[in-house]
């Protein structure tokens, strides 16, 4: 009496679908599914179920949350950065434009007016960098 010591199979044609998954526990709970139905077709019960790829993808899953922690910060940092680049863009064209806000005063703009002029300066500045963003995240 012989025995098998292991059978290898290979997850049906569209396998790389099954990997694309972007959480661990669904690319496992189809995996298991997938040799669930195996082992129940070869009708023993006695049946090991070595799931070789999905202790790989165990050990990657710490590794992309590493780097998705990593790229959060980094995300964080660069966001801080832009947020202080607009608030020196915005202080330098204050003080550049002070005599032409002046001369806006004493034509009888009151303080909300000038408000509102630096608040439409301030969106026309961002507002461009803003779909710029936009647009290359979507593409990214």
């Amino acid at each position: 009496l012989e025995r098998v010591e292991a059978v290898g199979f290979n997850v049906p044609p569209e396998r790389i679908e099954a990997y694309m998954e972007n959480s661990y526990a669904a690319v496992e709970r189809r995996m298991l599914a997938f040799v669930t139905r195996v082992v129940a077709r070869l009708g023993f019960e006695d049946v090991t179920a070595n799931i070789v790829i999905l202790e790989e993808l165990r050990k990657l899953q710490l590794f992309s949350v590493f780097l998705d922690l990593i790229l959060s910060i980094v995300l964080v940092v660069v966001g801080a950065l832009l947020m202080l680049l607009m608030h020196s863009l915005l202080v330098v064209s204050v003080e550049a434009r002070s005599f032409e806000l002046a001369v806006l005063r004493m034509l009888g703009v009151d303080r909300p007016g000038l408000a509102r002029v630096l608040l439409v300066q301030t969106f026309a500045l961002s507002l461009p960098a803003f779909l710029v963003g936009l647009i290359a995240g979507k593409i990214v």
